[in-house]
């Protein structure tokens, strides 16, 4: 990050310090008592698949990125699917320094559940997510890829269509059709390594009455095979 550019100023705003403090002091008590013994888990009992590049499916897990990444951190794809929303990333620059500061502290409040207790509350979840400017499950899935050492490459909002099919929905894309499944497609890689990992996150309810009305995760979900890993040019 330069320091003259857009998030070098950004990041020296006093609330967005004030947050890196907060989270540089919450963040090594959580990972020492909970974060290392899962990595160590992982290492250790679900070997080898803990060491596939396979992808990985995570119904049910909201935002939760951070353990996907501790227990299989050689997989090259993750599928993540809950009822969360999936949000977006707020143009922080243009928000007053008073809503940043509210907005920032909610993001740290929406993750306290699983700091504490290793899982979401969604009910707490989505009281943050209604009042503050990082609504949804994307900012929180950026910030556990980032905790993991990845660099983000890119953020592409996409939705399932009713016939099964991924499809963009940046502004200049067409509507979804009615029945379309939003989600988001996160694409990593650790710095110095060209190989590239995609997180998917749908917005799915997986209940058997939720899948009649959209099945189209579990149909697109049985095509996701063991491809090659995807490498930077």
């Amino acid at each position: 990050m330069e320091a003259g550019s857009a998030l070098g100023k950004l990041a020296n705003l006093p609330p967005v310090q004030q947050h890196r403090d907060a989270f540089t002091r919450s963040w090594p008590p959580f990972e020492n008592a909970r974060l290392k013994p899962a990595l160590k888990f992982g290492q250790e009992e679900i070997v080898p698949l803990a060491q596939s590049a396979g992808p990985v499916f995570y119904p049910f897990s909201g935002p939760d990125a951070l353990y996907a990444l501790a227990l299989f951190p050689n997989a090259s794809t993750f599928v993540l699917a809950g009822l969360e929303p999936v949000g977006e990333i707020p143009d922080l620059g243009a928000l007053p320094e008073a809503e940043l500061n509210a907005s920032l502290a909610d993001l740290r409040a929406a993750i306290a559940s699983i700091q504490a207790f290793s899982f979401f509350r969604t009910r707490e979840m989505r009281a943050q997510f209604s009042k503050n400017q990082f609504a949804g499950v994307t900012p929180i899935l950026l910030l556990f890829i980032a905790r993991h050492g990845f660099a983000v490459h890119r953020v592409d909002p996409l939705v399932l269509e009713p016939d099964a099919t991924l499809r963009d929905t940046s502004p200049a894309a067409r509507a979804p059709a009615e029945g379309s499944v939003p989600g988001v497609r996160i694409t990593f890689a650790r710095p110095g390594d060209k190989r590239l990992r995609t997180l998917y996150y749908f917005k799915s309810d997986l209940s058997d009455t939720g899948l009649a009305a959209a099945p189209q995760p579990l149909v697109w979900l049985a095509n996701v095979s063991d491809r090659k890993s995807t490498r930077l040019n």
